[in-house]
């Protein structure tokens, strides 16, 4: 049994044995047109798509939420293959603060992601300037623990305030190669404003700042040259979510946000980088639901020498712009009076990138069947 199936099938006995409360099980056959998102060597590839999620909560007004959820890919081209584990516990406590109802939130969560880093250019395993493979370069394991504590001033406006720290640890440093750490440790804070209407529309904006200081990776000047100090990114920016139910069977949904980026040096990686994702969901007849979705993101570096740093530290070139597409239908139906799901989706995304080399466009396509419990 190979290690996407051993975890699927840990996954999925927790799952099973926890008293579930909300299960949901997606298994799915799809195929890619560009496995390695590149624009050198397009390689097509059908791949199996599994995931796994799960919830609950304990009784009583403060209570115990918690959840996880596996999703993996396994590829023809076994380079593409994809898991991603996450794990989340939460501390909901319920008080009143002058007569106004009032909540905090604990969250402990963790993250396993494992993918291949390939390089774009060439769309073969990445490798150092020395020839070596840095296959697990970008894996990683994380763990988070946030606060959020918020204050509702009557049924449809509450304001709240988030803060966090999380640590990222690479699988493989390649010490033994002389490449630098990726190891971090990241913290914020984001105060939020929420509006809720009688008629059904929800707001969310917010601001916010990060510090993500790392453990091993160092500050660049602006000619490019390493010197002799840690790299601290500081994040500053913002967004808002905007959910409108258009009529009784269709919702709306944007969110759009922005953020720019400051080393702690001469600034030789200061960025800017924003993000649009908007989407129509349809309620149909019964029970099947349809949507539409676009994103659209783009993100420049400052400084217009960022693009001859080294792919060991996977920089995207010195400016891109990515759009994705995608149309989405899922239908009820039962086999022996089990209730299931059947889905379909098709995106297509195009990035351009400053560097050429860097620049693909890829069509996915998926067939599933959910269960849920």
């Amino acid at each position: 049994m190979n290690t996407l199936n051993k975890l699927s099938a840990v996954t999925l006995s927790l799952a099973l044995s926890a008293g579930a409360s909300a299960l949901e099980i997606n298994i799915a056959e799809g195929y890619t047109t560009n496995a390695f998102s590149t624009s050198t060597r397009e390689q097509g590839s059908a791949f199996t798509a599994l995931s796994v999620k799960h919830a609950g909560r304990t009784e009583g007004r403060s209570h115990l939420q918690y959840s996880f959820s596996y999703n993996a890919e396994k590829h023809e081209v076994d380079e593409a293959d994809i898991q991603d584990l996450r794990l989340r516990s939460r501390w909901v406590a319920r008080s009143k603060i002058a007569g106004k109802s009032a909540s905090v939130l604990i969250t402990a969560d963790g993250v396993m992601k494992r993918q291949s880093f390939i390089d774009q250019r060439t769309g073969a395993i990445a490798t150092s300037r020395a020839g070596v493979p840095l296959t697990d370069r970008f894996a990683y394991n994380s763990g988070k623990l946030s606060v959020e504590s918020i204050l509702r001033f009557n049924r449809n406006n509450s304001i709240s305030l988030f803060g966090y720290v999380e640590e990222r640890n690479y699988v493989n440093d390649y010490s033994e190669l002389s490449l630098e750490s990726l190891d971090y440790r990241e913290t914020g804070i984001q105060p939020s404003y929420r509006l809720k209407t009688e008629g059904g529309a929800y707001l969310r904006a917010f601001v916010y700042q990060k510090k993500r200081e790392h453990k091993g990776l160092r500050n660049d000047d602006m000619r490019g040259r390493n010197v002799d100090s840690r790299l601290t990114y500081t994040l500053t920016g913002g967004g808002v979510l905007f959910n409108y139910p258009v009529s009784d069977n269709l919702t709306s949904s944007t969110y759009v946000q922005a953020y720019v980026a400051k080393d702690d040096f001469e600034g030789a990686r200061d960025l800017r980088y924003w993000k649009l994702d908007t989407s129509l969901k349809w309620n149909l007849t019964g029970g099947r639901t349809m949507s539409l979705g676009l994103i659209h993101y783009g993100q420049a570096f400052e400084n217009d020498r960022i693009s001859r740093l080294d792919d060991e530290l996977r920089i995207p070139g010195q400016r891109r712009e990515g759009t994705t597409l995608s149309l989405s239908y899922e239908s009820p139906f039962q086999i022996k009076n089990t209730e299931f799901l059947w889905n379909f989706s098709i995106e297509q995304t195009w990035l351009n990138n400053s560097d050429r080399s860097r620049s693909f466009e890829t069509t996915t396509a998926l067939v599933g069947l959910t269960y849920r419990l």
